[in-house]
Parts: structure tokens; sequence; C-alpha cells
């Protein structure tokens, strides 16, 4: 199917948009699960405690670029490296 002058353009524009802020960087990360705790419980902390979460170890971890999730995956062994598989981006 041919495609219109207007998909043609708009292809071309977001292209034109990737080359020329394809370069810039941004600090991806990733969030396991969140919890708060009370100043007094961190100061209670030492080595060997082990902090519960209400999160499931299933439960999809989440990429974030700032405070905004652009995607969810899971964790995986990449070698002797962490990495996470993407499985899904946000809307």
């Amino acid at each position: 199917m041919p495609t219109t002058d207007y998909e043609s353009s708009t292809s071309l524009d977001k292209q034109v948009v990737l080359n020329r802020v394809g370069v810039v960087s941004a600090e991806v990360h990733v969030e396991l699960c969140r919890r708060s705790m009370s100043v007094l419980e961190i100061a209670q902390l030492k080595p060997g405690v082990v902090i519960t979460f209400d999160s499931s170890i299933t439960t999809s971890l989440k990429l974030k670029i700032g405070d905004r999730t652009i995607a969810t995956g899971v964790p995986v062994r990449q070698d002797s490296q962490l990495g996470v598989a993407v499985m899904g981006f946000t809307d």
C-alpha cells in the first residue's frame, strides 16, 4: 500500500528529530520497589538485616527517566552483569 505525502513527511520529520536529538543522553534508572522507614528504623540498620517490601519477587521492574516510568522489565544476568530485559513500554 503506497504511503501518503502526510505519512512520508511525518516519518521523515521523526527521523530528522531523531538525528538531531538522538545523541542527547538521559539517565535511566530501574526501580525495584520502595518503602518508607522511620529515622529510628534506619538508625537501627546493621549488616545482615533484611528489609522486606510489599512487592512480590515476581513484580516487574520499572525503567524510569526522572519520575516518569518509560518501560517495565525483568531482571536478567548478562555474563557477570545485572541487566533488565524490557518487556513493554508505557503510554
